[in-house]
């Protein structure tokens, strides 16, 4: 499907005004349902395309920034109209892939070679200037794949890393990138009209070939409580590194949840922010009902004595022993554990009756 011709994206900018201020009518659950994810290379017809999405992008993530309303339209009407973003295609000083979900124009990524700030250091860079996706298809999975694309075409270009700059404010942002493989590594301070911006800059390497996002596991004991201490808290943030959200991790938030709290609390808050790290991470559809159910019941029946004086990580250590994700398979069938209907709301064992 061409840019524009989707029944969604004909409504968006037919009713577009002011550099996309009015936005189509889809809602979260709407786009967590859409799962076509698709990107492209942007021409310079696209220009007014990416003008509405960068402007809506702005108004939803900076407003808060700016005293009043004419700031943030001055800084739009600077950086993001269709002259200015067509401009740049035409020149080719800057590359822009869009993202699309189920055919509609979702998002899009901007890299440009630019001067880069001295803590980025001497090796050939190129800066990732725009990763921008409307609200309503976060947690969709796109931005992934505009990340992707990005890497592939940095990789491209010779770049050895890629450097960015995020709003100290924007810790979900913070927290995309880092799951990427970006660090920290300085600050700058970026001037929007009258609006000076504290950012930190991030990089990583490039490698040769093209990249695709980070799915190892990385399983390490955790060394004493305060480490699960972090973890909690991190995970509730949803900052917590992907590459860290292992069995062993899902363990011990359940085994804090069952020990300060009653098992239904303890299933609800763990429902709920399992969810919520899951769409930050662009997996919206990964929870299990019945798994997260077994596993709590069986840490709140077994793992969860008042007088037992082990420290926290210690009884983390026997329930991965005890519990692994085989463990599973004592109960359930893979296609039954596994199922849709598993994933939604409990169900009951098929293969022998739970023994706790």
């Amino acid at each position: 499907m061409r840019l524009g011709e989707g029944p969604i994206m004909n409504e968006f900018l037919q009713s577009t005004d002011h550099f996309g201020k009015h936005l189509p009518d889809i809602d979260l659950a709407t786009a967590k349902l859409m799962s076509t994810l698709e990107s492209r290379p942007a021409s310079v017809a696209d220009a007014e395309t990416i003008s509405a999405i960068a402007g809506s992008v702005f108004r939803d993530a900076y407003r808060s920034a700016f005293d009043s309303e004419k700031q943030v339209e001055d800084c739009i009407a600077t950086n993001f109209t269709p002259p200015v973003i067509r401009a740049e295609l035409e020149a080719g000083h800057a590359w822009y892939s869009i993202g699309f979900v189920n055919g509609v124009a979702a998002g899009f990524i901007k890299l440009e070679r630019t001067a880069a700030p001295d803590c980025v250091g001497c090796l050939p860079a190129i800066e990732l200037a725009r990763l921008y996706v409307l609200r309503p298809f976060h947690g969709c999975g796109i931005a992934n794949v505009l990340m992707e694309r990005g890497l592939e075409h940095a990789s491209r270009s010779g770049a050895s890393q890629v450097w960015l700059c995020v709003w100290e404010r924007n810790a979900r942002a913070a927290a995309f990138y880092r799951r990427w493989g970006f660090a920290s590594v300085g600050e700058m301070l970026i001037p929007w009209g009258e609006v000076l911006f504290r950012d930190f800059v991030m990089t990583r390497r490039v490698p040769l070939a093209a990249t695709t996002q980070p799915r190892r596991k990385l399983d390490i004991p955790f060394a004493d409580d305060s480490v699960i201490a972090k973890l909690v808290e991190q995970f509730e943030a949803a900052t917590w590194p992907y590459e860290r959200w292992t069995h062993r991790a899902h363990l011990a938030v359940g085994l804090t949840y069952a020990r300060t709290m009653p098992f239904d609390a303890a299933l609800s808050r763990l429902r709920h922010h399992i969810n919520l790290y899951n769409q930050t991470c662009g997996d919206p559809s990964g929870y299990n009902e019945t798994v997260t159910i077994l596993f709590l019941r069986k840490i709140a029946t077994d793992f969860c004595q008042p007088n037992d004086p082990r420290p926290l990580h210690v009884i983390v250590e026997e329930l991965v022993c005890c519990c692994s994700v085989d463990w599973l398979y004592k109960f359930y069938s893979k296609d039954r554990i596994w199922s849709p209907a598993a994933k939604a709301s409990w169900l009951e064992p098929d293969r022998q009756p739970l023994d706790f």
